[in-house]
């Protein structure tokens, strides 16, 4: 009898242990996951605009489709990538419309739908496709089709450090 009653307190704790340090295990892999973000959080166009002019951020606009195999790619690959994640994290607010949903906007008392908000408003033709916009809300340009990660490296660098604002000033010397 103590035998068994030695045994049975031994599996006893050997499961409380097991379980409490699952527990902690778990607590501290959301800890470090919320230290370290390795997704990128999207945001609706309302929400990521005012985002942006309240951070003074640059606005990632990701238009995308349910249907659309080249934008599950995007998601999949290009938008895991470690060093996109961060650069987007860091320097922009991203945010995601669905060019094929009817959902219903309100851009400060403006309504408009998703998909009318890619067709009309940004003249989206196919997808995926990306626009940058300022900090104070001025659209800056689009960037069509599926991007590798070192491409759209490549493209948030170049938003990021403004190098749009040098462009456009080379630009308008050259041609007067």
């Amino acid at each position: 009898m103590k035998r068994w009653r030695a045994v049975l307190t031994a599996v006893v704790l050997l499961t409380a242990l097991t379980v409490n340090g699952s527990a902690q295990d778990k607590a501290e892999s959301k800890k470090a996951e919320s230290a370290k973000p390795d997704s990128i959080e999207w945001l609706s166009f309302p929400d990521g605009l005012q985002k942006g002019k309240a951070e003074e951020k640059h606005v990632l606009v990701d238009f995308t489709a349910s249907w659309c195999s080249w934008c599950k790619k995007m998601d999949r690959e290009t938008f895991k990538d470690s060093a996109v994640v961060a650069m987007i994290n860091e320097k922009f607010v991203p945010v995601k419309v669905w060019g094929d949903s009817d959902d219903m906007l309100d851009i400060e008392g403006y309504q408009i739908t998703e998909k009318q908000l890619a067709t009309s408003e940004f003249n989206v033709r196919g997808y995926p496709a990306f626009w940058f916009i300022s900090p104070e809300g001025q659209r800056i340009g689009p960037l069509p089709g599926y991007q590798t990660a070192e491409r759209m490296i490549k493209a948030l660098d170049y938003v990021a450090t403004k190098q749009y604002v040098q462009d456009a000033k080379k630009q308008d010397s050259d041609g007067k």
